[in-house]
Order: C-alpha cells, then sequence, then structure tokens
C-alpha cells in the first residue's frame, strides 16, 4: 500500500539523507513470505519503552512536494509538465468519489496506484514495465511531474516509483491533493473525462455536420457511425458515414488497411471525425477511437 512511501516522502522532504532511506519491498507480506521472524507480544506484559537514538537530517528538498499553485501551473503547460492522478479509473472519470464531487483536476492523466505492484506478490512491478507504464502515461524525460489523489496518501506510490525505482529528477508530491483543491473558495473545476473538449452534443453535431453545410461544402466534420449494419440501416444521423465497429477490431494491429478501410467509407482526413455509437463513450466507440488514431 502507499502508507510506508507517504512516510518515505515525507522524511525525504524534510531532509532525511536519501542514502539513509528505505522501502521494503512487498512490505510485511514480502518479509512473512520470506521467512522472517515475526515477534508477537504479550498482550499482558507491559510495553518497553521506545530505544533513544540519532537520527541525521540534511537540508529539505523543495522539490518533493507540490502545491495548489504548483498544479495550476503544471495543469496550464501540457506537454511541458505533467499531473498524474494516482487514484483508480472510476474516482479518476467521476463515479466513485471521497468528496461532493468527484473526478480529476483538469488536464490530468490517470496511473492508479493499484498498476505499480505485482498483485500476487505484492511488490513493485519491474522497472522495466513500469518505466513503459509511465512513458504511456506522458512521463517524458526531465519533465516536472506532479502527482495527486484523494488526500496525498495514495500519491506516494507514482512519486516513489518515479523519484526512486525509475531515477525521475522532478517529481512532486501534491499532500494537499483533491481534498485542497475542493475546499477552495473559487469552486475549482474537475473533470469526468480525461478531455471534455474533445466531446461533441448533439445540437453541435446538428449543426457543424448538417446536410446543408455538406451541400456547400462548409462541414468541418463528419459522423462516423459503428454501429452494426441492422442498426445502421434501421435509422441514422443525416449524412453520417458507416463502418462498423467489428470491421475495425478485425483489422487494429493494420494501420495500412484500417487508413484504407476509413478512407472507403469516405472519411475526409481534412475534417474533424466525430463518432457515434449506441450511446455515449460505449466500447465500440473507444475501439473506434483507437482505429482512427492507428488509421491515421
Amino acid at each position: 500500500t502507499w502508507e510506508a512511501a507517504r512516510v518515505f516522502h515525507d522524511l525525504h522532504r524534510h531532509g532525511v539523507l536519501p542514502g539513509r532511506l528505505h522501502l521494503l519491498d512487498g512490505g510485511f507480506a514480502a518479509w512473512q513470505a520470506a521467512g522472517g521472524a515475526v515477534h508477537k507480544p504479550d498482550p499482558d506484559a507491559p510495553a518497553a519503552p521506545p530505544t533513544a537514538g540519532t537520527l541525521e537530517v540534511g537540508a529539505p528538498d523543495p522539490r518533493a512536494s507540490s502545491s495548489l499553485d504548483g498544479i495550476f501551473d503544471a495543469a496550464g503547460q501540457p506537454g511541458r509538465a505533467l499531473v498524474l492522478d494516482a487514484l483508480e479509473p472510476a474516482y479518476f472519470h467521476g463515479a466513485q468519489r471521497f468528496f461532493d464531487r468527484g473526478g480529476h483536476i483538469p488536464m490530468a492523466r490517470n496511473w492508479p496506484l493499484s498498476q505499480l505492484f505485482d498483485p500476487e506478490r505484492k511488490t513493485f512491478r519491474p522497472a522495466a514495465e513500469l518505466r513503459a507504464a509511465a512513458r504511456h502515461v506522458g512521463v517524458q524525460p526531465g519533465m516536472p511531474v506532479h502527482v495527486y489523489c484523494g488526500g496525498g496518501g495514495a500519491a506516494a506510490g507514482p512519486w516513489f516509483v518515479l523519484r526512486h525505482v525509475l531515477g525521475h529528477e522532478d517529481v512532486r508530491l501534491y499532500t494537499g491533493s483533491v481534498n485542497e483543491w475542493l475546499a477552495d473558495e473559487r469552486g475549482l473545476p474537475l473533470w469526468g473525462y480525461a478531455e471534455p473538449s474533445l466531446r461533441r452534443d448533439t445540437a453541435w453535431a446538428m449543426t457543424r455536420a448538417s446536410g446543408m453545410l455538406r451541400q456547400t461544402g462548409q462541414a468541418s466534420a463528419t459522423m462516423l457511425d459503428v454501429r452494426s449494419e441492422a442498426a445502421y440501416t434501421l435509422a441514422h444521423f443525416p449524412d453520417a458515414l458507416h463502418l462498423p465497429a467489428a470491421t475495425l477490431r478485425r483489422h487494429l494491429q493494420d494501420p495500412a488497411r484500417l487508413a484504407a478501410l476509413l478512407a472507403e467509407a469516405g472519411l475526409d482526413p481534412a475534417h474533424e471525425a466525430v463518432v457515434t455509437a449506441d450511446g455515449g463513450l460505449t466500447p465500440d466507440a473507444a475501439l473506434a477511437w483507437l482505429a482512427l488514431q492507428r488509421g491515421g
């Protein structure tokens, strides 16, 4: 879980030298699995007082933590800085929530804490897998990364992985996280979609993809219906092109064939392509999105 990584972060942030900090990979479960000794105190015996020791600290690390202003700056620089949400997808998209509003900080990408670990061994995944996952969510060499969660706990997981497993220098943990974000008196937004600007509603489609604009050569968008042949034949959006998701699925690993299929369907590469399925963001719509990207 995240507790050990959060303690590691706080000690590091307050100046404990990194060479003197370690995290037991796999925690107590791994210790027991390896046959480590386990102390079971006598519940009737008084607890022994802790033994005093010494602790070396250095200068606090100013780049260990982020702030509300830091998150604002990072979210406003897509491609130059990255905001990562460490919560599970259901929280990221707002289906579940800790507070009165659900969703994620605008422009954030999702790297859930659970994806960092091997579910059986309970240890971190191999560094090569973690590095590939980091690239997938948008981490680039030298890029400042700000990680957050609900209350600053789960985010310590990706912070530790990026900083101390993968060696990414500029990683900051937003300790206030969504809890502080929602407490701001300005009513800061949370997004349910990763990029809500890419959603198109019915009124927009009726205007921008209308037959009148198409007839006069002014249309800038094309509707692509990915439902079944039977559903499309029964009823569809006026002037919508048709390419079933089942067909796209069969050729998903062949970008050249996807490009040919899209061209055969009549899709103008200069137009915005608006995918329509049975209702909203369905698996077929998501698959069509991927196919359009792979098909260029």
